[in-house]
This record gives C-alpha cells, structure tokens and sequence, in this order.
C-alpha cells in the first residue's frame, strides 16, 4: 500500500488538543510535524532522519516558512472527509517527508514513530509512540 494522499482542505478535528505554531518550511496540510525550538516553531517530520523523527502532531492547514500552523496534537480525532479510506482499527506510522503509511509499509532503515489510529470511517485519533529506533 501507498502513503496516504490527504484531499486539501478536509481535515477537521472535532476533538482534542490543539495548538498554533509558526512554520520553518513549507508545510502541507496532513505534514506530521517535529518541534524545531520548544513550543515555537515546526518542521516537516521525517522517518529517515534521526534529528526529524520525533513527532508532535500533524499540520491541519498548510503554509510557507513563518506562516502559522494549527497542529493537531497527541489525542486529537481527525475527520478526514474526501480522503482516501481509513480503515477502523488500522494503525498508521510516519512515512518519508511528513506522510502517513500502514505499519505494514515500514521498511528498513526507517525511524519508527507510530502516529494514528482509524476509529471509524473517514477519522483516525492522533496516537503517537516516538520509538527512536530504526527499522531492522
């Protein structure tokens, strides 16, 4: 299976924990995202690369360097309408460049950090687990 291709301007959360940050690169709306300075500013998180692999949260909206984005934060439940289908009790993991992927598709090499769950049709819950580790 493929990465996930989020449909712009569709994901909504409808519960949980929310915050605004400033962006320090262009982000697209469904990025997994990493804190560059503690509560400040974000990047695009990345499975291949140590320094980028903590994930906190997923962009809700997309921006350019020093546009602020809404990052839906660990516990936040995501509508995620027009998308492709979530599967109900599916686990999702960061992918390459801020994507998202079923566990099933980690390869070797990739820092493992779990960060979904579908919970029904079309939403998932926020649920990350930053391993640090790399894939064998």
């Amino acid at each position: 299976m493929a990465d996930l291709a989020w449909t712009a301007n569709t994901l909504l959360v409808t519960s949980g924990p929310v915050v605004i940050r400033t962006s320090t690169e262009t982000i697209a709306e469904g990025d997994w995202l990493y804190e560059v300075a503690a509560g400040e500013t974000v990047g695009v998180a990345s499975n291949a690369d140590a320094a980028k692999d903590t994930v906190i949260g997923q962009a809700i909206n997309g921006g350019v360097t020093g546009k602020d984005i809404t990052v839906a934060l660990d516990g936040a439940v995501v509508s995620a309408t027009a998308t492709p289908a979530i599967a109900t009790c599916s686990w999702y993991v960061l992918s390459a460049a801020g994507a998202t992927s079923p566990v099933a598709d980690q390869t070797t090499s990739d820092y493992a950090s779990l960060v979904a769950r579908g919970v029904a049709s079309g939403s998932y819950q926020i649920e990350i687990v930053n391993s640090g580790l790399q894939a064998p």
